[in-house]
């Protein structure tokens, strides 16, 4: 009996498995490495064929005992030339995902892997393709595209992609991004996201000096998360941003604060965030209409709960004094890295006053080493007798994060006098010297007392 259970060791399980199993092991490694295993057996030899997804990187085909200029053009011609005879094996009929990271000299290659992968009933297609001829002339079109299967399509192609279509092209594309993709002209990008019924998720980066856009015009009744950002100093490539998306819950804006971004009525936001900054300054007839713009954009989104502001855009609206209210707004964060200037004394109150139901302030300072340590005439953080009425109802965490100065340790013992549900401060990259002047204020405050009631508060340098 012992002699009849041993198991013989020569004996091939693995092979013994269903195609659908083998299927499953190789769609965990590259595609490179799963056409290998056709070199094991007849059994392996069109096994990787049922892969659902296609994983492709150049890299993968450099060799070390090649010098470093042959070794990158012969991966090149490798990439390329294995990524063609993939797809146009006939055994793959299907792929749930192609995935595709190299470069090119030109958009044939490109325009080819997009047909094939449609054929084949893609439903997520992420290419990272760097063409190196020049720009303008290196184009593709979507016209053609049978894309009636994709849910999810990125491109981070440094080409002239022409989007001209004359019905829905993609009825179920939920998710789309576009980085460094160059589209024809402004009608084509229009015509693109009206072509997408369900789509879902947006993203837009602006970063070639051969980009066309002038209006870029994003209209979709079911986006729910829109990013626009900009590469590129879009004083040297002016446009206008018109978001109309009535559902739209998360919002990013990266970008100049001298463009124009339109936002329509959005009920429905919940996160928005808002990195604008000054490319050298704003002229003086510009600075008032630039004021008015960033003023509207904050009060179309005022219903948000968290809120990002980082950049320039901070300097911009301090001279708004009469800030829109957010009313469910619960989670503030301030990010300073530009050049500090004599702000308004009153520029924090005056922006929590107008968020009552807020619990969590971030406040981040990424200034210079050499910046002037004291800005007490001038300070734009909190008079130590005007704290906002939310710290007395319901902020509950407090972090500052950076070097912070004389002003901003005051105001962290204004906080800690006046907060009544506060629950936990952190402070992150503080100096000792800092570390110490804090230490000072709350030995004085434990001479009277720390507003908080609620339970025990922690507070902590990272």
């Amino acid at each position: 009996m012992c002699e009849q259970a041993k198991v013989d060791d020569s004996e091939d399980r693995i092979s013994n498995l269903p195609d659908a199993i083998l299927s499953h092991i190789l769609s965990f490694i590259s595609t490179k490495e799963a056409v290998r295993t056709g070199i094991l057996s007849k059994r392996w030899k069109f096994v990787w064929t049922s892969v659902p997804v296609l994983d492709v990187w150049e890299h993968q085909f450099q060799l070390k005992t090649e010098s470093s200029v042959e070794r990158l053009e012969k991966a090149r011609t490798r990439f390329l030339n294995f990524v063609d005879r993939v797809l146009m094996v006939p055994n793959i009929h299907s792929l749930e995902k192609v995935y595709i990271n190299g470069s090119c000299h030109d958009f044939s290659h490109t325009q080819s892997w997009i047909d094939a992968a449609t054929e084949r009933n893609v439903r997520k297609l992420e290419l990272y393709i760097y063409c190196e001829h020049d720009v303008p002339h290196c184009k593709l079109t979507l016209s053609s595209f049978s894309l009636n299967t994709v849910v999810d399509l990125k491109l981070y192609l440094n080409m002239v992609i022409d989007f001209h279509v004359t019905s829905t092209c993609f009825p179920n594309l939920k998710v789309l991004e576009l980085d460094s993709v160059i589209c024809k002209d402004d009608s084509s990008a229009e015509n693109l996201f009206t072509s997408c019924p369900v789509l879902e998720n947006l993203v837009i980066v602006r970063s070639v000096k051969w980009d066309n856009l002038r209006n870029l015009n994003v209209t979709s009744r079911s986006l729910k998360s829109l990013s626009v950002r900009s590469r590129i100093k879009d004083e040297d490539r002016p446009w206008k941003v018109v978001i109309d998306a009535p559902a739209l819950e998360s919002l990013e804006i990266v970008g100049s604060l001298t463009q124009d971004y339109v936002v329509q009525d959005v009920p429905s936001i919940i996160k928005a965030s808002f990195q604008l900054m000054a490319f050298g300054n704003i002229a003086e007839e510009d600075y008032g209409n630039c004021q008015m713009r960033m003023f509207e954009l904050l009060r179309r989104v005022s219903n948000v709960k968290f809120l990002s502001l980082k950049g320039s855009i901070l300097t911009l609206i301090l001279g708004i004094h009469d800030l829109p209210v957010f009313h469910n707004l619960i989670r503030l964060e301030f990010i300073v890295d530009v050049e500090p200037i004599y702000w308004d004394q009153c520029f924090v109150e005056e922006f929590l006053n107008r968020c009552p139901m807020l619990e969590a302030f971030i406040f981040e300072t990424k200034l210079l080493d050499n910046v002037e340590d004291d800005l007490s005439e001038d300070s734009w953080l909190l008079e130590s007798n005007n704290v906002p009425s939310c710290s007395l109802s319901h902020l509950k965490t407090i972090e500052i994060m950076g070097d912070i100065s004389e002003d901003e340790v005051e105001m962290v013992r204004n906080f800690l006098e006046n907060a009544k549900v506060l629950e936990k401060m952190t402070l992150t990259n503080t100096t000792l010297k800092r570390k110490l002047q804090i230490c000072a204020k709350l030995f004085e405050l434990s001479k009277c007392s720390i507003a908080s009631t609620y339970g025990d508060l922690v507070i902590s340098f990272v």
